[in-house]
């Protein structure tokens, strides 16, 4: 379900991650984390991971009802799912106020 990213190289931990701020665009318009930055068509934000879902994968979590609102720019990587009673990302929240304007407690009270 998880693999490796594929520029990771499991033997080499050093400076394999995917890091930095990275463009994430909405796949739907029904999307609580969507409404939750204005509308907008994508987010930028910041990245610290090694690991995404197999995109072979994704029809599995679908059908039990995981939905992959927010990919990356070439549409290959699920960068957010969302529940129908919640959601999770993969993005890290940055330590500083938020172009967007909401603090990241309201994605709780979504």
């Amino acid at each position: 379900m998880v693999i490796d990213m594929p520029e990771h190289n499991p033997g080499d931990m050093g400076g394999t991650m995917r890091l930095g701020k990275r463009r994430t665009v909405f796949k739907t318009e029904d999307s609580v984390l969507r409404k939750l930055y204005g509308d907008e068509d994508f987010v930028e934000e910041r990245h610290r991971h090694r690991y995404e879902v197999n995109p072979e994968l994704t029809g599995c979590f679908e059908e039990k009802g995981l939905k992959f609102v927010g990919r990356d720019t070439e549409g290959s990587r699920m960068e957010i799912i969302e529940l129908e009673r919640g959601l999770t990302e993969e993005l890290i929240p940055i330590n500083r106020p938020s172009p967007y304007g909401w603090p990241i407690n309201q994605l709780w009270l979504a």
